[in-house]
This record gives structure tokens, sequence and C-alpha cells, in this order.
């Protein structure tokens, strides 16, 4: 762990010798941000419109009445078997304390071959079968800073026992040039040891631009508890991270953190 820590503080003093890519990062979103607006004109009259919301609704057709009444009765079956299943999982909380929990954490990595610093704090709601997360994330290099909030506003668990994969929806936010983009993610939770120590693995895919995907991200972490009081947990973890911007603007992450989480 000091190690760890003694290649960190070492990478940083030799940050300003070396070329970093946020720059490109931000010039590339300022590109969709201009991609996903235009004008065209019709009888002399011009008319702005957004290429990335380009809806054309006049009415509903029977067939469309028929569809809607189709995706109703869908959501309901969906929503009951959702209800049906929440309250199987609830009903075995005492036994996986981590099915109705709160984490926070603080993270900071450093990307060796682009030398980047990034830091991420995080804050994570698990409640049964769902789950919410709000991230920022912040980088910094020669070129500059970049800075994004992420919110995976609903994720879907399927626990088995201590066990838990998962798939989320929510957007991310790029801020300066300020763009949001869809995000989705799929990965899993492995708590074992009665909690003790955490394994958790998580791919993010964010929406397709005009100059390449926004952003595609693959990490890895594995924690462990170093102190216990009451319901919370103190647990510091290590990890790997690589995202991957537009395509072709690689950053790849050794971080380290610390996790409190209340069960």
């Amino acid at each position: 762990m000091k190690r760890f820590i003694g290649l960190l503080v070492l990478a940083a003093v030799l940050h300003s010798n070396m070329v970093g890519q946020t720059r490109e990062v931000r010039e590339r979103v300022a590109e969709t941000k201009g991609a996903s607006s235009g004008t065209s004109s019709s009888g002399g009259v011009r008319e702005t419109y957004d290429s990335d919301w380009d809806f054309d609704v006049e009415g509903e057709t029977f067939g469309e009445m028929v569809a809607s009444a189709v995706v109703f009765v869908t959501a309901y079956a969906v929503y009951t078997g959702f209800a049906y299943g929440q309250h199987a999982v609830l009903y075995h909380r005492d036994e996986r304390p981590e099915l109705v929990s709160l984490e926070g954490s603080l993270a900071g990595g450093f990307a060796f071959g682009e030398n980047a610093l990034m830091v991420t704090p995080k804050l994570r709601a698990n409640y049964g079968l769902f789950a919410s997360e709000l991230r920022y994330i912040n980088v910094g290099d020669v070129t500059g800073r970049m800075s994004s909030v992420d919110w995976q506003v609903v994720m879907l668990r399927l626990p088995i026992k201590n066990f838990k994969l998962e798939y989320g929806l929510g957007l991310s936010w790029f801020l300066s040039p300020n763009k949001a983009y869809f995000d989705t993610s799929a990965g899993f939770v492995w708590d074992l040891w009665d909690n003790r120590v955490q394994l958790e693995g998580r791919f993010r895919n964010s929406a397709d631009t005009s100059v390449g995907r926004y952003r595609v991200e693959y990490s890895g972490d594995l924690g462990w508890e170093a102190a216990r009081l009451g319901c919370f947990r103190l647990m510091p973890f290590v990890g790997y991270s690589k995202y991957t911007y537009f395509d072709d603007i690689d950053f790849s992450y050794l971080r380290l953190g610390l996790k409190l989480r209340w069960l």
C-alpha cells in the first residue's frame, strides 16, 4: 500500500513534464454539442432543430393505440413481477444486510501512460432489487481539467445469495462544455466472508455520437473491511479502470480509495 501511494506521489511530481489528453476530450464534446444542432430552410424560413431529438408526432393511429395498450399491459405485468420479487428479496434482509444499504466512497487514481490524475467521489443507495448511484469524475493533466456527473438513475439487481448481477440506465453530464449523454451499465458485486471482502466489476457504455462513442468504461475493485462500528463498515479498496473517449482517447487508472458502508 505504501509503495502504491509512493508511486502516485512520484507520478504527480512528474505530471508537468508530460502531454495530456483532457483538452482533446473537451474539444470532441464541443463537436458533438455543435453537431447536435443545426438549421434547415423551407420557403425562406430558417428553423432550428436538434438532430439528437428529431421527433415527428402528429397524432396516434389505430395501430399506435393498440401498441400503447400492449405496452401498458406489459408494463403492469412487469411491475407486478418486480413487486413480488422485491418483497421476496427484502424478506431475507436479516440474512443479507447489504440488500438495504448506503455507501459513500472517495477514490483517487493515476493514469501513468496518459499522465492524468483522477478524483472520484461516489454515493450509492441499495434497496432490494433496485439501486441508484451518483458520482463525480474530475480528471486533470497538463492541458487542463475535465469533469462529469454520472447518475445511474435506476439499477436493477439480481441477487444470488451474496452475488449480485446488475444492470443500470442513466445519464452522464459532461461539464464545460455542457453536454448530456445516455449511459448504461452492467456488472456484478460479490460480498465475501460475512461482507468483510467485496469484489466488484463494472462496464459502462455511453451514447454514440457523430465523432465516436462518448465513453466506454471497464473497472474492477477489491475492498476489505478495516473497521466495524455498529452498522458502519470502513473499507479501503484498490482498483483499475479504463476509460475510452470517442473511440481513441484512452485513460488507464490505478486507483486507491476508501468506502464507508451502512448496513
